[in-house]
């Protein structure tokens, strides 16, 4: 989980986010960040989007590509 947690710090660099752009699935997001070299695994975004609401997600965001790409991991996960 601390590798998602800088996986998750890391995010908010607009410049580093943008290598994320463009992800159509859970699967392929977790492939970007393992070439990054952040070994991750969907059950741990799957955790941390349940433990982080909309509100959390403000807070922590505060907007930009991070928001957008969390938002569109959060809406993939709940189709599954």
């Amino acid at each position: 989980m601390a590798k998602m947690n800088e996986l998750m710090e890391k995010l908010k660099d607009e410049a580093f986010a943008k290598k994320f752009e463009g992800f159509k699935s859970v699967e392929d997001f977790v492939a970007i960040a393992k070439k990054e070299g952040y070994d991750i695994s969907i059950e741990d975004i799957e955790s941390i989007t349940k433990d982080l609401s909309d509100e959390d997600l403000e807070k922590v965001a505060g907007g930009g590509l991070f928001k957008i790409m969390w938002s569109a991991l959060k809406d993939l996960l709940t189709v599954k």
